[in-house]
């Protein structure tokens, strides 16, 4: 079986932690992880890019405002990609 791509990955629980404690570096380092595969999947769904770019850059910020929402139980990836998919829903709604 292959691996799945990089951006594909669960993060390292230690960095999720880390990311929920504020730590700067680690927000940076969890940012540049995830905003590729952010984008990806909202251009996926959106189709277009400067919109895709808008909607990325909404995401990654909620996505760190309710990181403490995620209760680890399900997966990280999963939970991600709803959130992600919810803001695209979102901006179709109101075009």
């Amino acid at each position: 079986m292959s691996s799945p791509p990089s951006g594909a990955r669960e993060p390292e629980p230690g960095l999720l932690c880390a990311v929920r404690a504020g730590a700067p570096e680690a927000v940076d380092a969890w940012f540049r992880a995830e905003h590729p595969e952010v984008y990806r999947l909202c251009f996926g769904f959106l189709a277009h890019r400067a919109d895709a770019e808008d909607v990325a850059q909404e995401a990654m910020v909620q996505l760190l405002d309710r990181l403490g929402e995620w209760d680890g139980v399900r997966s990280y990836r999963a939970w991600r990609t709803t959130l992600v998919l919810n803001r695209c829903r979102d901006r179709l709604r109101r075009v």
